[in-house]
């Protein structure tokens, strides 16, 4: 949770899977973006390492790496 007033309670939504992550948007008041990119409501943006995710007034930075399977 960010404390912000400006970010609703159900924001966004983010998903991973071994191969992508994304973020949607969920109706939020004050929107969502990636790199200045504003994600509509239920609309899908796949993030990758160095972005820049937006929600309401808080700016978040994107970093993740992927791990190896074992064998």
């Amino acid at each position: 949770m960010l404390p912000s007033a400006a970010i609703s309670r159900q924001h966004a939504r983010l998903n991973g899977t071994p191969d992508a992550l994304t973020v949607t948007d969920l109706g939020s008041g004050n929107g969502t973006s990636v790199n200045g990119v504003p994600c509509l409501d239920g609309e899908i943006l796949y993030l990758e390492t160095g972005d820049v995710l937006v929600l309401g007034d808080a700016q978040l930075s994107v970093e993740f790496e992927a791990t190896e399977e074992p064998g």
